[in-house]
């Protein structure tokens, strides 16, 4: 339905124990026409990462905010690409939020960093 759907998938490899996480984040919405719902879909990846991330699926220019646990901004910026960049390796191993506004709507992904 309408609303913010955070898929989240995970692989292990059975020769090595290794788990790997990801996240996606779809965001559905009425739209009038006859092409009917319109989707988008927001990437956020590595998730954990060690630093870097890659977020796809903004528009250039979008403001977004890094956020620590106490809802502290550490970091933000305006993505500069349709890719864009994320490098928080200065800070500490922990959990983050990637927050931006998306078609009037706030969208809050989490970031873990591990070292």
């Amino acid at each position: 339905g309408n609303g913010t759907h955070i898929i989240t998938y995970s692989y292990t490899d059975a020769s090595t124990g290794c788990v790997g996480i990801d996240q996606a984040v779809i965001i559905v919405w009425a739209c009038a026409g006859i092409e009917g719902d319109e989707k988008v879909m927001i990437l956020l990846y590595p998730n954990p990462s060690s630093g870097i991330y890659n977020i796809t699926g903004f528009e250039l220019g979008t403001e977004y905010k890094i956020l620590n646990e106490s809802g502290q901004i550490v970091a933000e910026g305006k993505t500069k690409a349709l890719e864009a960049r994320i490098d928080l390796s200065a800070l500490s191993s922990g959990k983050y939020f990637f927050t931006a506004q998306l078609a009037g709507e706030t969208l809050s992904m989490e970031m873990l960093l591990t070292k």
